[in-house]
């Protein structure tokens, strides 16, 4: 429905545009918190289209996205979770692709440093019990566990 369209378009536009990132994690633990659904898509398009005017704070705003997690500055001890409970996120190819041309070469090589090591996999229950092959979210299917390279 058109209304809804209209609301999704609004929503993401505002995470997209504003020059607070507290503001933007906001936004993204509300409407986005597993990077998944229509707001999160429309998020992430804005973010990357190339016709758009400059987007405030873009580097900070999609390395939240692809970790999951925020420091408040570079050297910070601390990273908060903010997206899917901290976990990284692997896109395919072609979103890694609008990303790396957004970002350009220098951003796109401190996000690739800062993905190093991080890993990706299956989420099994919350209560951390094996499954009945034995793996849990402490102790996951190596096979199912993917690191990051780029």
């Amino acid at each position: 429905n058109k209304i809804e369209q209209i609301r999704v378009l609004e929503l993401a536009r505002r995470a997209v545009l504003t020059s607070d990132i507290g503001v933007y994690l906001g936004r993204m633990i509300v409407y986005a918190p597993t990077r998944g659904g229509k707001i999160f898509d429309t998020i992430l398009s804005l973010l990357l289209d190339r016709s758009q005017k400059q987007v405030p704070l873009l580097a900070e705003k999609i390395s939240i996205i692809f970790t999951g997690r925020y420091k408040e500055h570079r050297d910070a001890d601390k990273e908060f979770d903010v997206l899917s409970n901290g976990l990284a996120w692997f896109p395919d190819r072609s979103i890694i692709n609008r990303v790396r041309e957004a970002l350009g070469e220098d951003q796109w090589n401190d996000l690739d440093q800062l993905m190093r090591g991080r890993t990706c996999g299956h989420v099994y229950r919350l209560s951390d019990i094996p499954n009945r092959h034995g793996y849990h979210n402490s102790h996951p299917n190596p096979n199912l566990v993917v690191q990051w390279t780029s």
